[in-house]
């Protein structure tokens, strides 16, 4: 465990979650056109960054050893692989599958083949889906799982010369498929269904590799770069620290455009702000892991460490408990949720420690029993 790296998955899905507790209560999850927020409430209002820094963390930490192997290094067990990445994600997902198939069925069995296609992660579609509202962070799993299933072709395509020219074209072919995809306002398709294109692998890859640039320049050349920021009389005078506030600050303003624009049109309109976005983060995460930074403890501190250990499982349990709980509770309270009083504050903190409880809870009962599985497994992938 690298604990900069596990505090960062709790940034992530602190920005997920607070960006979804913010939707349900005004129930306007991406109506933000025209709305000019502070720069720590674009944080929370374009919160779907979140979902963008964990698919960096992927890349930073399953890319590095297939690029060793291609390298010349030692070989990865693909056996092995699949296995970790079906025992790291499976349990726990199959657990909140079947319990949403059950309880969306309301007692009639034909129902209950709706869950089917989630299982293997055939849900993209439009929202709301047939499990809803349980279903509705679960596109990204699919994303992440498109990218396990290619991630060992990557030494096929680099390791000789007839594989790197295959894969130059692979990536030239993608690259001009990407820009003219996210240039072209319609390319015949609905919005719905450039959102779905937009949110697969296809439009998330470019995040998944600017995780993996950041963790090969780790492995690669990190314990130099340590050493010479170390010995940098800039880095004794604050320069680091200043730096993470800087490119902090300009992540802060992507975000507030987008949350301007509001986030699907954002995503239609000129979606390659996602580079931008996977470049700031990945540069946020070079600094922790390779500077001397006096601020780390803002970010590299126990409490997010502790979430992002039980982030999988809060990703999974947050949503229905947040949906659930503040529907049911505006039902029987509206005057909780009337302004912004200290009584809403507090009832919103009880339902968000609800879901951090039952998060830990499926992390011990579920998640850990088979981690303790996966960590047996050598393959030395993450």
């Amino acid at each position: 465990m690298i604990p900069e790296i596990e505090a960062l998955r709790g940034l992530a899905i602190a920005l997920v979650v607070l960006f979804h507790t913010n939707g349900i209560l005004t129930f306007a999850p991406r109506g933000t056109a025209g709305m000019n927020v502070s720069l720590p409430g674009a944080f929370i209002l374009a919160g779907h960054t979140g979902v963008s820094l964990f698919f960096l963390l992927s890349g930073f930490l399953l890319v590095p050893p297939f690029l060793r192997e291609a390298t010349g290094g030692e070989r990865i067990d693909r056996k092995a692989y699949y296995r970790r990445r079906a025992l790291r994600i499976l349990p726990v997902y199959w657990c909140a599958v079947l319990a949403a198939t059950i309880l969306c069925s309301n007692g009639q069995t034909s129902r209950l083949l709706r869950g089917a296609p989630y299982l293997l992660f055939l849900n993209y579609g439009e929202l709301p889906g047939p499990l809803w509202p349980y279903d509705g962070v679960w596109w990204s799993l699919a994303t992440e799982v498109q990218f396990y299933l290619l991630l060992p072709l990557l030494p096929f395509l680099l390791r000789d010369g007839p594989g790197r020219r295959i894969g130059i074209a692979v990536a030239t072919l993608y690259a001009a498929a990407y820009v003219s995809f996210v240039l072209e306002p319609c390319c015949g398709l609905t919005p719905d269904e450039r959102k779905g294109v937009l949110v697969s692998f296809f439009g998330r890859a470019p995040l998944f590799a600017l995780g993996a640039a950041a963790g090969w320049i780790c492995q690669r050349w990190g314990a130099a770069i340590r050493d010479a920021l170390a010995a940098s009389a800039w880095t004794r005078s604050g320069a680091c620290d200043l730096a993470l506030l800087g490119i902090v600050a300009l992540l802060g303003a992507l975000l507030r455009h987008v949350v301007k624009l509001s986030f699907d049109v954002a995503e239609l309109s000129a979606s390659y702000w996602h580079l931008v976005e996977g470049a700031l983060w990945a540069a946020i995460m070079l600094l922790l892991l390779l500077a001397p930074l006096r601020l780390k403890g803002m970010i590299a501190n126990r409490p997010l460490m502790r979430l992002g250990r039980w982030s999988y499982s809060l990703y999974l349990i947050h949503y229905p408990v947040l949906w659930y709980s503040i529907f049911w509770l505006k039902g029987r309270r509206p005057d909780l949720f009337r302004g912004r009083g200290e009584i809403r504050s507090l009832t919103v903190a009880f339902v968000l420690a609800a879901c951090v409880g039952l998060s830990g809870a499926s992390y011990r009962l579920i998640e850990r029993p088979f981690l303790v599985r996966k960590a047996r497994i050598g393959d030395r992938l993450g």
